[in-house]
C-alpha cells in the first residue's frame, strides 16, 4: 500500500529496466539513426524521410520553410553539428539552437520521436525472449543435448515498475493508492503509464472501460519535456498515439528504391506526398512534434503545473529515480519549492555517481526543497548507494509507502 503522499521524479535511468536508453545512449541512438542502421541501412533514405517530415510539419503550420532541398541540407547540417558538439544530452543540444534555425529544432524533435518510438512495445514491458543456457533449470528438465539447436524461452521482465505495481494493488484499494502517488517524469516514453494500464487489465481483472476510468481519474503523470502523444486510453483527443513503434521500414525501402532511380530530392518529395498510406504516417509523426518540449518551453505555466506545485507542497516522500540531477532539470523545480514547515523525506538513487558528487547533489536538494543548508557533519546523511538499481534501492534502502 501507499500510505504517504509520494512523488516519484523520473530520469532516463528509470526506463532502462524496460529497454529504453540512458541519456548518453539516446545520443548514440540518434547518431546511428542518422548514419544507419537503426532505422534503415540507406542513410540517405533516412535523411529524406526526416526532411519530408520537416517540410510536412511546416506545411501544416503554414510556415514558409517547405523547400525539400533546403530541409534535406538542414538534416545534414544537424547531423554534422550534433556529432561534433560533444553534448551531454539531446535536450542541451536542441536548447542551444538559435531561433533563426527553427528547422534544426524540429529535426531534433523528429529524431527524438523516431528514437524513442522504436522501443515502445507492450511486450517489452512484460516479457522477453532469451536463448536457453545450460545453467537454466529448463535445460536439464527438457533433456536438451549439446548438439541440439538453440532453444528460445520466455523470461519475465521484473524491473521496478513491477515493485511499484505491487504497492499499488496491495490492500485492494487501487484508486486510493494511485491517488497517493504523483509521477513527474523527464522522459518522453509512456512506458510507466502503459505498464500500469496493462497490469490493471490483467492482474486486477478490470474491463477496459473501467481500467481507463480508474487510471484517468486517479493516476497523475506529468511529462516535464513532453511525450510521444496521448495513449488511446487516456483522456483527451490531441496527438493520440498507440504504444507501438512507427512503422517506417516500408516507407524507407520505398524511398531508397525511388532515390536509386530518381536522384532528384524534389521529385522524391513530390511522390512521397502521393504515397498513401505513407503520408498518413508522416502526418502522425508531425502531430507529435509539438508534444516534445525544450528547457524553455517546459517552463510555460499550465493547469498541470499548478497541480504539480500543489502536490509538491503537500508530499511526504520525494524520490528521485534514475535521475542525473542535471542543473537544468533541477532548475525546473525552483519556483515550486516545498513548504518549509513540512517534514519531507528526500531520497534518490545515485547509480554510478561519485561520492563527492553525491554530497553536492544532497546539498542542492536540501537547499532547493527545504530551504536549509547541508550540515557540515554528515552523520545523518545516507551513504552513497551507487551500486543499487532502482528496485534494489526500494528493497534495501527506503521502500515506497
Amino acid at each position: 500500500m501507499i500510505n504517504k503522499k509520494t512523488i516519484l521524479v523520473l530520469g532516463a535511468g528509470a526506463s532502462m529496466d524496460y529497454g529504453f536508453p540512458s541519456g548518453e545512449q539516446l545520443l548514440q541512438d540518434i547518431i546511428n539513426i542518422l548514419n544507419g542502421p537503426l532505422l534503415h541501412e540507406d542513410k540517405d533514405a533516412v535523411r529524406m524521410l526526416i526532411a519530408a517530415v520537416t517540410c510536412r510539419y511546416f506545411e501544416t503550420k503554414k510556415i514558409n520553410k517547405t523547400n525539400i532541398c533546403s530541409q534535406y541540407n538542414s538534416v545534414k547540417e544537424f547531423e554534422q553539428k550534433f556529432i561534433r558538439s560533444s553534448t551531454t544530452s539531446i535536450d542541451d543540444f536542441i536548447s542551444k539552437i538559435p531561433e533563426d534555425k527553427q528547422e534544426l529544432k524540429i529535426i531534433g524533435k523528429i529524431l527524438i520521436i523516431l528514437s524513442i518510438s522504436r522501443l515502445e512495445n507492450e511486450q517489452r514491458l512484460i516479457y522477453e525472449h532469451e536463448t536457453l543456457e545450460p545453467s537454466h533449470r529448463y535445460y536439464k528438465e527438457l533433456g536438451i543435448e549439446k548438439t541440439d539447436p538453440p532453444i528460445t524461452i520466455v523470461s519475465l521482465v521484473r524491473g521496478w515498475y513491477n515493485y511499484l505495481w505491487r504497492k499499488i494493488y496491495e490492500g485492494e484499494d487501487i484508486p486510493r493508492n494511485l491517488k497517493a502517488l504523483t509521477i513527474i517524469t523527464f522522459n518522453y516514453d509512456r512506458s510507466i503509464e502503459q505498464y500500469l494500464y496493462t497490469s490493471l487489465l490483467g492482474m486486477a481483472q478490470r474491463p477496459e472501460p473501467e481500467a481507463r476510468e480508474v487510471l484517468n481519474e486517479n493516476l497523475f503523470v506529468h511529462h516535464v519535456y513532453g511525450k510521444l502523444g496521448k495513449l488511446p486510453w487516456q483522456d483527451g483527443i490531441n496527438a493520440i498515439n498507440n504504444y507501438e513503434p512507427f512503422q517506417c521500414a516500408e516507407l524507407l525501402d520505398k524511398i531508397a528504391q525511388f532515390r536509386q532511380k530518381n536522384p532528384s530530392v524534389e521529385l522524391a518529395y513530390t511522390n512521397i506526398k502521393r504515397w498513401s498510406p505513407y503520408i498518413n504516417l508522416i502526418d502522425k509523426i508531425c502531430s507529435i512534434v509539438d508534444e516534445i518540449r525544450t528547457y524553455t518551453e517546459s517552463k510555460i505555466e499550465t493547469a498541470a503545473l499548478e497541480d504539480v506545485k500543489n502536490r509538491l507542497s503537500l508530499c511526504d516522500d520525494l524520490f528521485f529515480l534514475g535521475f542525473g540531477y542535471h542543473p537544468e532539470n533541477l532548475k525546473w523545480f525552483e519556483p515550486k519549492n516545498l513548504a518549509s514547515n513540512r517534514l519531507v523525506d528526500l531520497a534518490g538513487t545515485t547509480y554510478g555517481i561519485g561520492k563527492q558528487d553525491v554530497i553536492n547533489i544532497k546539498s542542492r536538494l536540501i537547499k532547493l526543497f527545504l530551504g536549509q543548508e547541508l550540515p557540515s557533519i554528515n552523520n545523518n546523511i545516507r551513504p552513497n548507494y551507487s551500486n543499487l538499481t532502482i528496485k534494489g534501492f526500494f528493497e534495501e534502502v527506503k521502500p515506497i509507502g
